[in-house]
Parts: C-alpha cells; sequence; structure tokens
C-alpha cells in the first residue's frame, strides 16, 4: 500500500502543522493521478481556520491561509525546498492582518511587490512581527491589499531573503472566502 503524505507549513503558531495523507492502494495509474490532482488541489487551496481564541479577550482568531504552488530551494543555512504561505487574520485585538511567511530564511525586504492576477506590479511596505521572527512579515495597508486580493485568481509576490536573494511566489487565490476574514 503506498501512501503519499504532504507536510505543510502551520497557518501560523496557534495552527500547527496541518497534514494530508491519501492512500493509492495499488490502483490503476489514472486513478493515481486522479488522486494526485485531487491532493495538489487540496494542498493548493485556501485553508480557513476559526479554532484559536485570543486568550486575553476570549474571542475567536480566523486565519485563511494559501501556500504558493512553486517552491524554493534556499542553499545553506535553509537547506532544502520550501514554499511561502500567503495568510489574512481576523484578531479580536490586533485587527485584520496580512501575513507572508516562508519556512525557513530571513526575510530582509523592507517592501515587496505584488502583482495581482496581469495588472502593474504595485509596491507594499512590510514590518516585521513583534517577536522578531524573521521568516513571517506583515504587509503593511491591509485594505489596499485585501481588496485587490478579493477580485484575484493569482497573486506573485517578489521578496528578498538573506542570502538567498530576491524570490518570487506564485499563488493560486481563486476560491477565497472573503466572508470569513470579514465575519465579526
Amino acid at each position: 500500500m503506498k501512501k503519499i503524505i504532504i507536510a505543510m507549513a502551520g497557518l501560523a503558531t496557534a495552527i500547527g502543522v496541518a497534514w494530508f495523507s491519501v492512500e493509492t492502494n495499488q490502483r490503476p495509474r489514472e486513478q493515481q493521478v486522479c488522486v494526485a490532482k485531487d491532493v495538489h488541489e487540496k494542498l493548493y487551496a485556501w485553508i480557513y481556520d476559526d479554532t484559536s481564541r485570543d486568550e486575553m479577550s476570549g474571542k475567536q482568531i480566523r486565519i485563511a491561509a494559501v501556500l504558493s504552488q512553486n517552491s524554493f530551494a534556499f542553499g545553506f543555512p535553509y537547506d532544502g525546498e520550501q514554499h511561502a504561505m500567503l495568510s489574512l487574520r481576523t484578531h479580536p485585538r490586533h485587527g485584520k492582518a496580512a501575513m507572508l511567511r516562508i519556512k525557513a530564511g530571513q526575510i530582509v525586504s523592507k517592501t515587496i511587490l505584488v502583482r495581482f492576477d496581469d495588472d502593474a506590479p504595485m509596491i507594499f511596505a512590510i514590518v516585521e512581527t513583534e517577536s522578531v521572527r524573521t521568516n513571517i512579515v506583515f504587509i503593511k495597508d491591509y485594505p489596499a491589499f485585501a481588496a485587490r486580493l478579493k477580485r484575484a485568481q493569482k497573486v506573485r509576490v517578489e521578496f528578498t531573503v538573506y542570502g538567498q536573494g530576491q524570490q518570487v511566489a506564485q499563488f493560486d487565490v481563486s476560491g477565497f472566502n472573503p466572508d470569513f476574514i470579514d465575519k465579526q
């Protein structure tokens, strides 16, 4: 019995790591291709989580996240292949935020270049987290970013990783449900 196990980076620290497992059971090649396509579609589709609560207010934290369709193979000291993750979050005390995350590496840009569908690229300022985790950045001007994202089918984000240069993450953002993030 063959298993395809695909690990996905956590939505945020509060969510941890999600796993998808599919058994192929020695199926004919055509069925294996269908299973692989189904896993691919689920892996790069939006994931929604509202199971976390802010400990101080007791209210829900909502996160919508999607993995990049392309991966990056970084050299030392961040060896290995990884994907970027684009997340939108509604926090009861901190409000709404858009975030870009990589598994390992230091995002050293002060700005990112974002292209929604085939529109002209836009520059967005970014800031590091309060905990100074250099693999996660907050995208400033959430209202402008979210408004463009809601209408887009694909998003490309260019950012710089220390010692690895400029990287471009490509996201399929079709199927995004803005009501999930906008819900009070």
